[in-house]
């Protein structure tokens, strides 16, 4: 594992921190002996990472909040947005779900209500976004 690799420093911390971010982002950090999916607060506790490497690995994550919720306003790492998406049960797609208000609008955090046009104008949603609340409205 990664995390061993890094302690016994056949691998650069540098690197290893890469690797487990990314596996963290992906899903969640597994248990070389059961292939159990773990979080990171479950891998710590089971041993399998030492305190200072948790302690990287949060900090790192609380680091790393560039995205937005356009529901609610908050910046989440992709870690956390990922939780909050849904899975398409007819194309197995994973979605994030936009709160969608009579209209054509959505609602913000702020309580600030905006239409499709401006959130897509202000980078709160993508085009792709607006074509699938577009299409909403219509049918």
């Amino acid at each position: 594992p990664v995390a061993t690799a890094v302690e016994e420093k056949k691998i650069e911390e540098n690197v290893g921190m890469k690797i487990l971010e990314a596996q963290l982002i992906n899903g969640d950090l597994r248990d070389p002996s059961t292939d159990e999916a773990m979080n990171l607060e479950k891998t710590f506790q089971e041993g399998l990472i030492t305190a200072t490497l948790h302690s990287k690995l949060k900090t790192r994550q609380r680091m790393q909040k560039g995205l937005i919720d356009p529901n609610t306003g908050e910046k989440l790492s992709f870690s956390e947005l990922m939780q909050r998406c849904i899975v398409h049960k007819e194309t197995g797609l994973t979605l994030f779900p936009i709160k969608q208000l009579a209209g054509g609008m959505v609602c913000l955090k702020s309580g600030r209500k905006v239409s499709i046009f401006r959130a897509i104008q202000e980078g709160l949603i993508d085009q792709q976004v607006m074509v699938r609340l577009l299409e909403a409205q219509l049918f």
